[in-house]
């Protein structure tokens, strides 16, 4: 699993607001490697 972390600006509420995002989820082209994001301050 790959955790990509995302710093809290201006745009975070509206990616936040993507259901996508806010789920673990499998990326294709990287061998099904699962990918999640976490939110930071």
């Amino acid at each position: 699993m790959n955790t990509f972390k995302f710093r809290k600006r201006g745009h975070t509420p509206i990616l936040k607001g993507i259901a996508r995002l806010n789920e673990m989820y499998k990326i294709p082209w990287k061998q099904n490697t699962k990918l999640k994001i976490e939110w930071t301050n």
